[in-house]
């Protein structure tokens, strides 16, 4: 009973969210700086390029993290991994975790990562870029 209440509080935390895109619209009715918005592409831990523009989901819930960071990182990570877990039969939400440490966080390391959380690719994607844009957007 606790972990389903703890695991409904965590969805509408996560979905709350999402409503702030109204508040985030400027006058003319763009986005104002967003991690959507990144002018650079940025690389999965596979080596493919990702884009917002090119995926076709819904909703993308999103966090930062390093693979070098050993303090809030693994938590937040962690709890990527549950959701995901728990969200594995949606087609309409995925993750996505952006490192904040790309001259760091190579694709070998990613991948190391990847395994060492149980990532499936299907549903959470770790991308990399360049870093002065990860910074601006993060």
């Amino acid at each position: 009973m606790k972990k389903t209440f703890i695991f409904i509080c965590l969805l509408t935390l996560l979905f709350g969210q999402c409503r702030q895109k109204e508040f985030a619209l400027g006058i003319s009715g763009q986005l104002s700086d967003s991690v959507y918005l990144s002018k650079s592409p940025l690389q999965t831990s596979y080596g493919d390029t990702y884009s917002f523009k090119s995926k076709p989901t819904n909703i993308t819930i999103v966090s930062f993290f390093s693979t070098s960071c050993k303090d809030k990182c693994p938590v937040v990570c962690g709890h990527v991994k549950i959701l995901s877990q728990k969200l594995v039969n949606s087609i309409d939400i995925k993750f996505l975790s952006i490192s904040l440490d790309p001259l760091a966080d190579s694709l070998a390391k990613l991948k190391q990562f990847a395994t060492a959380y149980e990532v499936d690719s299907s549903q959470w994607t770790l991308v990399t870029g360049d870093q002065d844009e990860l910074h601006n957007i993060a």
